[in-house]
């Protein structure tokens, strides 16, 4: 299947191989314990930002190989102010499989919906992390209503949706006329960044949610191109 490497990427492709001809090259020595991309990039990260992701393991090829693109995996991401020395926190919002660690709350976590610290996610994946940070902030009514539903979501540990993932990324599907009915009593990770965006009111509502991939997640028109936190 054909990988789709889309115009908005290929300025980030660009920056990725510059970097590994200078400065890079060095720091990739010290993989996968450096943050120095995130720690330059974290101050501007705002809520409604994504996460997208390109992972190494056997799940996420399936997702690459179902939706025909270099992204597998995609959060949003959720700043809490916390007061004493942490300051501002950086979370990530995602629906995943991956059940390996305890989330931010220091909860045991599910095959769902989870709530994780953004530095602590990126240095133990496995793959490919890139910020798509959005071309305005979220206004404040937009803002607070996504991340009421976000929390929402994630204390009522919502489950991870397998039947409509594959759905929304196999293409030949549609040419049968079969498309993914909206449905969020499960959701798989780009339908619940896609829900999140709508609640904003930043992506049109009249979108399905669960027809969405990654790929189209990071193509949205409120975002700008994606800038490298971690290299595959």
């Amino acid at each position: 299947m054909k990988i789709h490497t889309t115009s908005k990427f290929k300025p980030v492709l660009g920056r990725i191989s510059k970097f590994d001809r200078g400065i890079g090259s060095v720091e990739r020595l010290r993989e996968p314990s450096s943050l120095e991309p995130y720690e330059r990039y974290r101050p501007q990260i705002k809520t409604g930002d994504v996460i997208a992701f390109s992972g190494n393991e056997g799940f996420s090829k399936l997702i690459r190989w179902a939706t025909g693109s270099m992204f597998s995996h995609v959060g949003i991401v959720l700043n809490s102010n916390l007061s004493g020395e942490l300051g501002g926190s950086v979370l990530i919002v995602e629906s995943t499989v991956e059940t390996r660690v305890r989330d931010a709350t220091n909860s045991d976590v599910i095959k769902g919906v989870q709530l994780h610290w953004l530095s602590k996610r990126i240095l133990m994946y496995d793959g490919g992390v890139w910020w798509v940070p959005l071309k305005q902030p979220l206004p404040p009514d937009g803002l607070a209503k996504m991340q009421s539903w976000l929390r929402q979501t994630n204390n009522q540990r919502v489950r991870y949706d397998y039947v409509q993932v594959m759905g929304a990324g196999l293409d030949m599907f549609e040419g049968l006329g079969i498309s993914n009915r909206t449905s969020l009593s499960m959701l798989f990770c780009s339908e619940l960044v896609t829900k999140a965006l709508q609640t904003a009111g930043v992506v049109d509502s009249a979108l399905n949610p669960s027809e969405q991939t990654p790929n189209d997640v990071v193509e949205f028109s409120c975002f700008d191109a994606g800038l490298p936190l971690k290299y595959a």
